[in-house]
């Protein structure tokens, strides 16, 4: 009996066997720096949950054993260009199998658990890191062999995105069930569920940091040390120097539970037990996830502000572009022996909307602002820079807008006859990939964070 096919996740970050990085694509400095065109991957991202590094696996409609693979970056399909190189370049799937930028992708199993080798459906050659130290293209990933490689430079892994659990720089826990903060004991630097704590005390405070393949490292602001389990009797105390993350004790596996809302259980990569509150204090000693072990996550920022928004128009993703149908207006009549010039006035309405989203999972609700630009929005099929929302969109929400026109056609109206105009109405939708500067105002004083680039998504009638 043939094994069973091997169903991946939507969207999907690829690891390499070879150097443990994680594919992505190639970013402004390197661009400048190698003369590159910004279609270019690499193997070289150590942070996981970097925009840079999502993918989409989209099941062929022809083939269902090959996958398109799209950069969600750039909004553009991997594709074989230059007889090797594969890039994310291609605008469109392409399915046809005879031509060299066909974008499928065949994904099999190989002979190490866990790892896939990627095999481009046109050229039947496999998808391997390039090796080619000191020179621009180290580190690319091309198609170029129809054989394995030795090295295992054509193995990888493909890690659900959606599994991951992004946090806020700096959060508090407290149990599912009350209001006790947990906090650190300067006497035991142990983590203590403590009664009336603010959520403004630095002792509750927690600096999150994303480690490995979706792991994290928590720093208690207050101690400034990370947890840690203690091996002689599993308690999780605040009281690490390890600043290379080799400690299993030091790491952790969030899982994000759905009810109720910013919950999360902590497994401890040392003993691989789930973290418990026990005697009012914290410790990894259960080995599911039950009601005690259900920490809810709560967000150390007062307010925020979203500053210097630049927008990938390059970059843009045009989708949906559904016809509505037909706007009919009864125009003019001439009933006149000669041909006439005659102006017929429509009214229309425009109806527009925009969702601006962080990448984080948890959503929280810290108050934001927003210093607006004009927002692209679809017209005619193409994207145009629009100040209709400008003023109304609020952060991970989405804003809707209508706004009534009016125009005049000019028509010639045949003589002892009627005109009726009719209009195509389509309704689009685009993806607008961005970058912000984030000024965040904490317990703690104030943070300037840049962030790499988000998803902006307006829908509009045109």
């Amino acid at each position: 009996m043939a094994a069973p096919a091997v169903v991946f996740p939507r969207f999907v970050v690829i690891k390499s066997k070879f150097n443990s990085k994680y594919l992505r694509k190639i970013t402004k400095e390197e661009i400048a720096k190698t003369t590159l065109e910004d279609a270019f991957l690499f193997v070289k991202e150590d942070k996981i949950t970097s925009p840079l590094a999502k993918f989409e696996l989209i099941i062929a409609k022809t083939n269902p054993g090959c996958v398109h693979i799209r950069c969600c970056y750039n909004n553009k399909y991997l594709t074989r260009i230059g007889g090797h190189f594969i890039e994310a370049k291609a605008d469109q799937p392409i399915e046809d199998a005879k031509r060299l930028s066909c974008t499928m992708f065949e994904i099999t199993e190989a002979d190490l658990e866990g790892y896939f080798r990627i095999r481009h459906k046109q050229s039947d050659c496999y998808v391997v890191l390039s090796r080619s130290e000191g020179e621009r293209h180290d580190r690319t990933i091309v198609a170029e062999s129809t054989t394995v490689d030795r090295d295992h430079c054509d193995m990888f892994q493909m890690l659900d995105w959606e599994s991951f659990v992004i946090f806020p720089e700096i959060v508090s826990f407290s149990h599912e069930k009350d209001t006790n903060y947990l906090s650190y004991n300067k006497d035991n630097s142990c983590l203590q569920f403590v009664e009336n704590k603010d959520i403004a005390d630095l002792t509750v405070g927690n600096e999150m940091y994303i480690w490995g393949d979706g792991y994290v490292r928590i720093k208690n602001v207050s101690s400034n040390k990370y947890w840690r389990r203690r091996e002689s009797d599993n308690w999780i105390l605040a009281d690490s120097d390890d600043a290379t993350g080799n400690d299993k004790n030091t790491l952790f596996l969030p899982i994000q539970l759905g009810n109720p809302l910013n919950t999360v259980a902590l497994r401890n990569l040392g003993n691989n037990m789930f973290c418990k509150r026990e005697s009012e204090y914290l410790r990894a000693q259960e080995r599911s996830i039950t009601t005690e072990t259900m920490l809810l996550v709560s967000e150390s920022v007062i307010s925020r502000s979203i500053e210097d928004i630049i927008f990938h128009i390059d970059d843009v993703r045009v989708h949906q572009q559904i016809k509505v149908g037909d706007m009919v207006y009864v125009g003019a009549e001439n009933p006149d022996d000669e041909d006439d010039n005659m102006d017929i006035k429509i009214s229309y309405e425009k109806f527009t909307s925009a969702t601006f989203a962080t990448s984080h999972t948890l959503k929280f609700g810290a108050k934001t602002t927003i210093q607006y630009k004009p927002i692209p929005f679809v017209a005619e099929g193409k994207i145009t820079l629009s100040s209709e929302l400008s003023n109304k969109v609020k952060w991970d929400n989405t804003e809707k807008s209508n706004v009534k026109y009016e125009a005049e056609i000019h028509v010639n109206v045949p003589h002892k006859s009627r005109v009726t105009y009719s209009v195509p109405v389509k309704w689009g939708t685009c993806d607008v990939p961005y970058s912000y500067t984030r000024v965040e105002k904490l317990y703690n004083g104030e943070s300037k964070l840049p962030i790499p680039a988000m998803i902006a998504t307006v829908e509009d009638n045109f």
